[in-house]
Parts: structure tokens; C-alpha cells; sequence
């Protein structure tokens, strides 16, 4: 009977780490977007910019993309277990794991010129992160943090094809998330103001 963030078990926690960003250094090197890519992964990047004039339509279109033909898969053993493939070798063979699809989209949208960086999250005890001691085993997925202008976009490649415009795409709130970038300091919150809850009222007439 307590909420699902909170662990009432006495519990001891050590790391390695003294702070969050000790994590983020941890962890940048592996996320960073290559410049070099293999021709038919700039291809489809150059094809999206083509297609779709503005930051939002390639931003979402991308999304789409890797969401519909990327398929979540993932051999999470050795370092796959905490490094993801170059986007290069995960383009070209289809699938990959949400570390993988996320540096994927990531570098793609770098490529176009848009702020887009991992983020990384606990799904299952979400903003009770907080009260655990910095490490990277505190996380168990990973996604994107965008910004266009003012607005901040959190996006998940590995869900299944939201084919809705960016503004409709809903992600759900993990509490709190770590952006790797070498600006970040700590946890950050997951504002929903953008991917908010859209309620429909659905009215049901019973003969």
C-alpha cells in the first residue's frame, strides 16, 4: 500500500559515482552522434530534409521512420548491454534495442540540425529515482530529449509507429530523466506540458 516509486525495505545502495553527472560522463562518449555515416543513412537523412520542410515535420517524420522500420530488438549482453550500436551498422540491419534506436534518431536529427539528446530513465520506480545514489544501473531505458525554440519534445523511438503530428504524440512521464549532454547536471523533471494527456469523451447510448 505505498506508491510504486517508493521502496519501504531497508535498503543499502554504493556506487561507484558521487554524482549524477559522473553518470553523464559515463555515459557520453558512448551516445555521441558520428559524423561519418554510411552513405545510405545519409541518404534517408537527406531524403527526410527534402521532403519535409520544418524542424517539427522532420523531427516527427524521422520518429516515424525509425519507429516503422526499425524493428526492437536487442542482444543485451557484454557491452551491448550498456553501449549502443553505431547508427551506421542499426540502419542497415533493422533493428536494434532502445539504446540503439535512440542514438539512431538522435544522430539523424543532429544531422538535420536539431537538438535532440539521449535521455535516460527508470520506468518501473520513475521519480524515486531521486533517492537513489548515482550510477548508471539506476536506469532501465532510455529516450529523446528534442528542443525546437522554446519547446521540449520527450520521444521514445522504440513505441510502435505514432503516426499522429508531433503535438499529438504522446509520451508518458517518467518523473525524472537524465539528459546526456555535457551541459547536464543532475535529474531533470519530464515536463508533459507538450506530450500532455489529450482526454476524449466517449459517450455510449445503451438500447
Amino acid at each position: 500500500d505505498v506508491p510504486y516509486w517508493f521502496d519501504a525495505s531497508p535498503t543499502v545502495l554504493w556506487s561507484e559515482y558521487d554524482t549524477w553527472q559522473d553518470v553523464v560522463r559515463w555515459a557520453e562518449p558512448m551516445y555521441q552522434a558520428p559524423r561519418e555515416l554510411s552513405p545510405e543513412l545519409t541518404r534517408q537523412i537527406n531524403r527526410i530534409k527534402e521532403q519535409h520542410s520544418t524542424p517539427e515535420l522532420r523531427l516527427q517524420h524521422t520518429l516515424q521512420w525509425v519507429q516503422s522500420e526499425i524493428r526492437y530488438l536487442g542482444f543485451e549482453i557484454g557491452e551491448g548491454s550498456h553501449k549502443p550500436t553505431h547508427p551506421s551498422v542499426v540502419f542497415q540491419r533493422k533493428f536494434g534495442d532502445c539504446k540503439d534506436k535512440t542514438l539512431l534518431t538522435v544522430t539523424m536529427l543532429q544531422h538535420m540540425g536539431i537538438d535532440a539528446k539521449p535521455a535516460l530513465v527508470n520506468t518501473n520506480i520513475r521519480r524515486g529515482i531521486a533517492d537513489l545514489v548515482p550510477s548508471p544501473s539506476a536506469f532501465d531505458h532510455v529516450l529523446i530529449h528534442a528542443k525546437i525554440g522554446d519547446r521540449m519534445h520527450w520521444l521514445d523511438p522504440t513505441k510502435s509507429d505514432q503516426l499522429g503530428a508531433l503535438e499529438h504524440i504522446h509520451q508518458p512521464d517518467f518523473g525524472l530523466a537524465l539528459v546526456v549532454d555535457s551541459d547536464s547536471t543532475g535529474l531533470i523533471p519530464m515536463d508533459s506540458s507538450v506530450n500532455q494527456h489529450r482526454p476524449k469523451l466517449v459517450e455510449v447510448t445503451l438500447d
